[in-house]
């Protein structure tokens, strides 16, 4: 995997890498389980973390996302134990999930109070009509 930045940043990403146990890895239903001790080092996590992020930023340009992709995980050395997390890569100078959401609720509110008086109008209508005989 080709990291991206300074020698020196690859470097020790790799070094962090390879300092993590990893305890075995299940492929199924195209879903990797890979099972790394917990007592793993802060400079192993980036490392990990950093790897994850270029492999999501070509995931990104493979599929064409002009945003953002999302990759489910769960986390947790037991099966009792585990939880999802959610991790999340966007595109630089794009909006975030989380305004995307903002503003789709922004137009969804505009949208349903413009509904409100079209039927407020409409049972006004209604009302002022004559029964025809």
């Amino acid at each position: 995997m080709r990291l991206r930045g300074r020698r020196d940043d690859a470097s020790r990403v790799a070094d962090g890498v390879n300092a993590v146990k990893f305890g075995g890895m299940v492929i199924e239903d195209n879903t990797a389980t890979i099972s790394m001790v917990e007592d793993m080092s802060d400079e192993a996590a980036l490392g990990i973390i950093k790897n994850v992020a270029v492999a999501m930023e070509k995931i990104l340009d493979t599929h064409e996302a002009t945003n953002y992709v999302e990759m489910e995980a769960a986390v947790g050395r037991w099966p009792q134990h585990r939880r999802e997390v959610i991790l999340t890569v966007q595109r630089g100078g794009h909006p975030t999930p989380h305004a995307l959401r903002q503003q789709a609720e922004a137009e969804r509110d505009e949208a349903l109070e413009r509904l409100a008086d079209v039927e407020a109008q409409l049972a006004a209508l209604r009302t002022q009509e004559t029964p025809v005989e």
